[in-house]
């Protein structure tokens, strides 16, 4: 058995479909760091079972998926394929190869597939049990393994020596083992528990038992007393009901006679009436008219009031205004007395002002020459104090500076010398790499020519292969969710045919009879079915039939009471329980009465409940019955608004399951799970068939589109495939040559850019030592000249000092004068405003009064015009009066002579009225006599279906049937007297449980069934027992001769890797061979026995290395993935590991990730990984064997 191929999609940076085909011998997979070619081996550990998203240098599973780039979009699914040439049938299956696939979405659903075959990863994991192939075993070697080998605890090193030794398959089974041990003892203890329970439940039970049988014997007793009652208490209300309703007929007929001798009455009534209507209009007419007149009147004095008023109010307006202008004339001359005052002292204040102003401009302007003065002294002073300061600071610097510039130029001198002996050394060196570097570059140029042509022709299969890839994953998506829904309905619809099946939510009674009916014909044939199966029911009424019908869905339909009383008979024989049923020839329907049938045109008021339904004819009687007088509302308000109407008599049940019983009781609130689905049930199980069967139909359609799509999609690849087999060949050499090119470019370049850099560092290095030498010079020139000028500006400074301090005072006594002036200005400035205020104020003023006299004026003139108007109109409404005043006199007149008239219709009215309310009087009391009997009647039948109902719902029997019950020797006088002594008995049995009989049976039957289990569990717990022993001592056996072996062929591998030296295997705990932890003791050539943490890490790491090829060697593994496990070895060490692969490869396949030229040397097939695009891995690949050639 051999790796094969190994296909990749998705899976990390593999984010094309990339192909790997494998052959026996050693495969080398190359490439940069970074290119991804370590995710080459966790693929492979992936599709072998792994699990740890940590293993996978990854957070959680998802990572392992393509995330996308820059330019790429991230898929939804990585998928690995790894195929195994199975033609010597080492695992368990006859097929020659195998494949094994692991796909994960981003959902975080995982697949598992064997040759295409959805399986389990137990599956996979078990199949390749002790073959050293699996995420656990020894086939895939990465630094993480040789890790777990060098690691300080010995324990973890167990696992890798057990798959070696072969027994992982005995420690499945031991596992296996031990959880049935567990779980068997688990199991007695429960079981042993539950028996001492039940023992403590058996005595109680058995006299709760005798008790229950007691109480059964007295129940129908009373039942059959109860029935007895019932049919005499039946008879009686039917011959009340009857008398009942022959007097309503008598009273009916009264009723009719009286109400025709009143409507002629009432015709002759309304003759009189319109003529006393019409006289009525007219009085209306000419009444209307006189209160318009005296409406008319009263306003035209109302406004000869208005205007009376308005004319004494001008007049005193006049008046107030003119005594308003006569104050305003007189303010108006005083103010402008005040503001004459005003002006002459702002006159007398503008004076003093022009001359404190002169004063000031004077002293200002000599204070102003006096400061300009003084700034400029200060100015020159202070640039010759910087000065000074400078020329110190300088002094100073170039002192510093001859130092420095004495030191720089000795070292710039001995770096001088060393740069001409670098120049020499890289000539020599760039003439070598430019004959190098022509070479190549030939070589590129053939090769980019032929490999121009293939990379066209793939990027057009690539995006053909892209496009069908989203089309197969949207394809794959639909389908899987069409899976899903498929299975929900699938599991849905097997679940209610089970429940169906196994009558589900039916009591045990009625379970019994229907199971034992499958068996026994004669059952069989006395059934119709139950009430619930018959019955077929709109979406919109199951809660409200099911409400109304209750435990009757339970009740079973039989053809006679002889098949009835057959079944209780097979009810009573076996213990099986009670049940209720219908006859068909003896219940009949009930119906509403006619009546009561008005009910249903009522707002809200859906229908009778037996015509809401859907039933074989043959079951009228039956339905009509249990739903005949049953009325179905929309909601409980208009349930109670038809209830209150009819007097409660007959049941309402609304679509919210509330319920009104006659009588008045109301049941309602949370419907809760009573019942639920038994009308629905059969109803969903056909919508689900036919739902199933058009999903299937679709999924199959999907499921076609899917292969056709993979099927195209693989033509294009393996087409794909062998175009880039080509391009790979070209690529790999390409990639090696354009390396070395780059190199020696880089080189070339790195070695030109240093010569210019050296060559222009030495002139300047020269340059630079000239003139450091005269700047030395220059500034011990300046040095001198600086010191001298410091001297003559410190003289200048003293004398400056001097003059500053004079002109300062004189400057202090100037600004003092000025500020008094300043302030007796400001002062008389103030007054002057305010006088000015004063004025403006005034003059405002008097302009407001004289305009105030002008409107007042003008007021006084339209006030006299008004007046002479409202004179005029005053006289106007005095002619008015006159002329209305006169046509109320005749409307007057007319009035008096239609009141006559009415009151003469008005006597004759009331001799009809009175003989109307005669006989209204007479039919009324028809009417409520008539009403009395109703209400009696209604109640009788009320009372009747209460007691029809309560025997119905007591006992499940009509008074048809009740009459099978009627015993003779029972006489009517006592039955109340014995059904009241039935009752003290069962009260004194006190609380008994029902129940109890058939527990106390299946409590005891349960006790002798768990007795029996104790009894195998016991055995099995031994057996298991005998079975752990047995494969604990083949696991020590096999371990303990394996571990000897692998010790052995580990000394000889050591000897050889290292050249010489001892080491071996050690196991810590020989008396637990299966729990100890395992030494490894290395002596390498010349030095001391020890530990191996006391090695150094090349010494470790070829010591796990030498582990491994002993395990190799003793049990040989199909292949071998050994991931960059020589990244510690010297060049030495590494030529030893290279030939040992080499030797080995010979019995297994090896597939090595690697960057070490030795490894590559001795490989067979070279895969290159590459980034052509960035973060996108690639794969080139070439025979060593034909590029040699």
């Amino acid at each position: 058995m051999y790796l094969k191929r190994l296909e990749i999609y998705g899976f990390k940076s593999f984010a094309n479909r990339v192909r790997i085909e494998f052959d026996k011998g050693i495969t080398a997979i190359v490439g940069p760091n970074g290119s991804g070619k370590s995710n080459i081996a966790d693929a492979i550990r992936w599709a072998l079972g792994e699990q740890s998203p940590k293993t996978l240098r990854g957070g959680k599973m998802e990572d392992v998926i393509f995330s996308g780039t820059q330019t790429r979009k991230p898929l939804g699914f990585a998928e690995v394929t790894l195929v195994l040439d199975n033609s010597d049938g080492e695992l368990p299956t006859e097929f020659s190869e195998v494949s094994v696939t692991r796909r994960v979405f981003r959902s975080g659903e995982s697949e598992y597939y064997i040759n295409r075959t959805p399986c389990r990863l137990k599956d996979i994991v078990e199949m390749f049990v002790d073959t050293g192939i699996g995420k656990d075993g020894y086939s895939i070697i990465g630094q993480g393994r040789v890790e777990e080998i060098l690691s300080m605890h010995s324990e973890s090193r167990r696992e890798i020596f057990e798959e070696a030794a072969g027994i992982m398959k005995y420690k499945l089974r031991r596992d296996e083992a031990q959880r049935k041990l567990q779980k068997t003892q688990e199991n007695l203890v429960r079981v042993e528990d539950i028996l001492a329970e039940l023992h403590q439940q058996i005595a109680p039970l058995e006299s709760q038992a005798r008790i229950a049988r007691q109480y059964m014997d007295l129940r129908e007793r009373l039942k059959i007393l109860e029935i007895n009652q019932f049919v005499n208490r039946y008879n009686r209300y039917v011959n009340r009901i009857k008398g009942m309703k022959d007097q309503i007929v008598l009273l009916d007929r009264d009723i009719f006679n009286h109400r025709e001798q009143l409507n002629s009455d009432e015709q002759a009534h309304n003759i009189l009436q319109d003529k006393i209507e019409s006289l009525r209009i007219e009085i209306q007419k000419h009444t209307e008219s006189r209160h318009e007149l005296s409406r008319k009147i009263e306003n035209a004095k109302n406004e000869m009031r208005l205007v009376g008023e308005k004319i004494s109010q001008y007049m005193r307006d006049n008046q107030r205004l003119e005594n308003e202008i006569k104050e305003h004339e007189i303010y108006i001359q005083q103010n402008q007395s005040r503001i004459e005052a005003f002006l002459q002292e702002k006159q007398a204040n503008d004076g003093i002002i022009d001359m404190k102003k002169i004063k000031l401009n004077e002293l200002s302007s000599k204070a102003a020459r006096i400061q300009e003065e003084l700034s400029d002294k200060q100015h020159q002073t202070e640039i010759r104090r910087k000065d000074a300061v400078q020329i110190l600071n300088k002094i100073a610097e170039y002192r510093n500076n001859i130092i420095k510039n004495q030191t720089r130029n000795e070292n710039i001198l001995e770096m001088y010398n060393n740069t001409l002996e670098l120049i020499d050394k890289r000539t020599n060196e760039k003439v070598r790499l430019k004959s190098d570097e022509q070479q190549i570059k030939d070589k590129l140029d053939n090769i980019q020519a032929e490999k121009d042509i293939i990379v066209n022709r793939c990027n057009e299969l690539k995006a053909k292969i892209e496009k069908n890839k989203g089309s197969i994953h949207n394809k794959y998506t639909a389908l899987q969710a069409g899976r899903q829904r498929l299975e929900g309905m699938k599991s849905r619809l097997q679940l209610l045919t089970d429940m169906s099946k196994s009558y589900e939510g039916f009591s045990r009674a009625v379970y019994r009879i229907f199971e034992t009916s499958k068996k026994e014909k004669a059952l069989r044939d006395r059934i119709c079915g139950v009430v619930a199966e018959l019955i077929e029911v709109p979406r919109e009424y199951e809660l409200a039939i099911e409400t109304a019908l209750g435990n009757s869905l339970q009740n079973i339909v039989t053809e006679s009471e002889e098949d009835a009383k057959y079944i209780i008979e097979f009810l009573r024989k076996n213990r099986f329980g009670r049940a209720t049923f219908l006859p068909i020839s003896s219940v009949g329907p009930r119906e509403l009465t006619q009546n009561e049938k008005k009910a249903l045109t009522l707002p809200g008021c859906i229908g009778i409940a037996s015509r809401l339904v859907k039933f074989d004819p043959r079951y009228t009687g039956i339905f009509e019955n249990l739903l005949g007088r049953v009325v179905v509302a929309e909601t409980l308000d208009h349930a109670i608004a038809v209830a209150r109407k009819y007097g409660y008599a007959f049941r309402i049940v609304t679509l919210e399951g509330d319920v009104l019983h006659p009588g008045g009781s109301i049941s309602g609130g949370s419907s809760g799970q009573r019942n639920t689905g038994l009308l629905g049930r059969k109803r969903e199980m056909s919508e689900l068939l036919a739902a199933v069967e058009e999903e299937e139909s679709n999924v199959n359609h999907q499921q076609n589109m899917l292969q056709e799509k993979e099927k195209e999609c693989e033509e294009l690849e393996h087409e794909l495939s062998r175009d880039e087999k080509k391009l790979q060949e070209l690529e790999l050499v390409r990639v090696t040559e354009e390396e070395k090119a780059q190199h020696i470019s880089s080189e070339l370049q790195r070695i030109d850019k240093e010569l210019a850099e050296l060559q222009d560092n030495a002139n300047k290095l020269k340059e630079e030592s000239k003139q450091i030498q005269n700047l030395i010079e220059n500034q011990l020139e300046e040095v001198n000249r600086l010191e001298a000028q410091n001297e003559g500006v410190q003289s200048v400074l003293e004398s400056d000092d001097l003059h500053l301090k004079e002109s300062i005072k004189q400057k202090e006594r100037l600004e003092s004068q000025i500020s008094e002036i300043r302030v007796e200005l400001a002062s008389l400035e103030h007054k002057s405003m305010a006088v000015n205020q004063q004025i403006m104020y005034l003059e405002s003023d008097i302009a407001r009064y004289e305009e105030n006299i002008d409107k007042k004026q003008e007021q006084i003139r339209g006030n006299s015009n008004e007046i002479k108007e409202q004179e005029n109109v005053l006289e106007a409404h005095k002619k008015e009066i006159e002329i209305r005043q006169n046509e109320m006199e005749q409307i007057f007149r007319i009035l008096e002579k239609n009141e006559e008239e009415r009151i003469k219709y008005n006597s004759q009215i009331e001799a009809l009225e009175q003989k109307i309310r005669e006989v209204n009087q007479i039919i009324g009391e028809i009417i409520e006599r008539k009403h009395h009997f109703e209400v009696q009647l209604s109640r009788l039948e009320a009372e009747l279906e209460n007691l029809m109902n309560n025997m119905w719902e007591e006992y499940g029997i009509t008074y048809n049937s009740a009459l099978a019950y009627i015993d003779d020797s029972i006489k009517p006088g006592s039955i109340n007297a014995e059904i009241q002594n039935v009752k003290e008995k069962m009260a004194a049995l006190g609380e008994v449980n029902i129940n109890a009989i058939e527990e106390y049976k299946r409590v005891k039957e349960r006790y002798e069934f768990l007795e029996a289990q104790k009894k195998d569990l016991e055995e099995a717990k031994e057996d298991l027992g005998r079975v752990i022993r047995y494969i604990t001592r083949q696991m020590e056996e096999r371990f303990s001769q394996e571990f000897e072996l692998i010790n052995q062929h580990f000394q000889e591998v050591f000897s050889q890797l290292f050249g010489g030296g001892t080491a071996r295997l050690l196991l810590e705990d020989q008396s637990d061979i299966l729990g100890s932890g395992i030494e490894i003791v290395a002596q390498p050539p010349g030095k001391k026995l020890q530990n191996l943490s006391l090695l150094s890490g090349g010494e470790k790491a070829l010591t796990a290395i030498a582990i491994l090829f002993a395990i190799l060697k003793r049990k040989p593994t199909s292949f071998c993935v050994l991931d960059e496990i020589e990244t510690s070895l010297d060049e030495g060490n590494l030529d030893n590991l290279s030939r040992f692969i080499q030797e080995f490869s010979r019995d297994s396949q090896f597939i090595v990730i690697t960057h070490r030229r030795n490894t590559m040397q001795v490989s067979d097939v070279l895969y290159g990984i590459v980034m052509e695009e960035k973060g996108i891995s690639n794969i080139v690949s070439v025979r060593l064997e034909d590029r040699a050639s």
